[in-house]
């Protein structure tokens, strides 16, 4: 709902098992897959897994890299919705994390919430 409150046009695909949740009608002819998950806040950062689980395989993760474009992620925490694109993210990691507040050690914060926030 953030990303039509947002003005963005959004397709829910009609089969089962695929590996994203929605389609973003980007216009022109361009798509963007996007997986949703929660993210919980833990830290000061949003935190969000990387993969899936199939139980039906004895528990194989399996990464979403190359098969969606960007997570859409809902932290109940905060309230808010964020958009994070692929692009972003390290390949071959579990997880991932999103800042919403300032590190305590001060270093530079690679992934500001704000900056993905929808609507």
């Amino acid at each position: 709902m953030a990303l039509i409150r947002a003005g963005k046009t959004v397709l829910k695909p009609m089969s089962a098992g695929l590996r994203y949740d929605l389609v973003v009608d980007e216009g022109g002819g361009a798509f963007t897959r996007v997986q949703c998950k929660t993210g919980l806040l833990k830290g000061g950062a949003i935190e969000f897994r990387l993969y899936s689980i199939n139980v039906s395989r004895h528990f194989v993760a399996r990464s979403y890299h190359g098969e969606v474009d960007a997570f859409g992620v809902y932290c109940p925490q905060t309230g808010r919705f964020y958009l994070i694109p692929m692009s972003v993210l390290e390949r071959n990691r579990a997880s991932a994390s999103i800042r919403v507040a300032p590190t305590r050690n001060g270093q530079a914060i690679t992934r500001q919430a704000t900056d993905y926030e929808v609507g």
